[in-house]
């Protein structure tokens, strides 16, 4: 009897040994904080900010939490490296993301930006950039253009649709449109 527990605890250290050597990186915690800022750098109070993996095969929030009275929240998780992290937080109606967050433990904590704007339906927009990608043409000869549209907000104020029955913003499409 006391043979046997004696090889279960050399067993048992030996696969301890183990374990704590093929503990791969991406399991240590990433520690990011942050704060929710208006357009002028003023914190926002009560903001759900929700944490998202994206990742090949999985993809989705994975925690949330609300601003404090200075505007702060703060994550823990356990990154893995084949996904990029992004925070998110609503205001005003509107989704605002942060930059891709860190997957790497060091430096112990970092600290991001969630920036937030109030809306208008009147919010000056360009025309940033429009590239046109024409296809190949189909077994008919007929080629699909993809519209690719970058708008540029030079403003303080996120540009929202008037009401439900107009849009937030046109633009003319090429001539001979169909399918779209």
């Amino acid at each position: 009897m006391e043979k046997r527990r004696g090889r279960a605890l050399s067993v048992l250290a030996v696969l301890s040994v183990v374990s704590a050597f093929s503990t791969p990186v991406s399991a240590q915690s990433v520690r990011v904080g942050g704060q929710v800022l208006d357009a002028d750098s003023a914190p926002v109070v009560g903001v759900r900010v929700v944490l998202h993996r994206v990742g090949r095969n999985t993809q989705g929030p994975i925690d949330s939490t609300r601003s404090d009275n200075r505007g702060r929240f703060r994550f823990v998780y356990r990154p893995d490296t084949s996904a990029f992290y992004i925070a998110s937080g609503r205001y005003a109606g509107i989704e605002y993301f942060s930059e891709p967050l860190p997957t790497n433990p060091r430096p112990a904590v970092s600290e991001i930006r969630l920036v937030v704007y109030d809306t208008s339906s009147t919010a000056r927009v360009e025309l940033e950039a429009r590239h046109l990608v024409l296809t190949r043409p189909g077994e008919d000869g007929s080629r699909s253009l993809l519209d690719l549209v970058v708008l540029r907000n030079p403003g303080r104020f996120t540009r929202v649709a008037p009401d439900t029955v107009q849009g937030t913003w046109k633009v003319p499409l090429p001539r001979g449109t169909i399918g779209l």
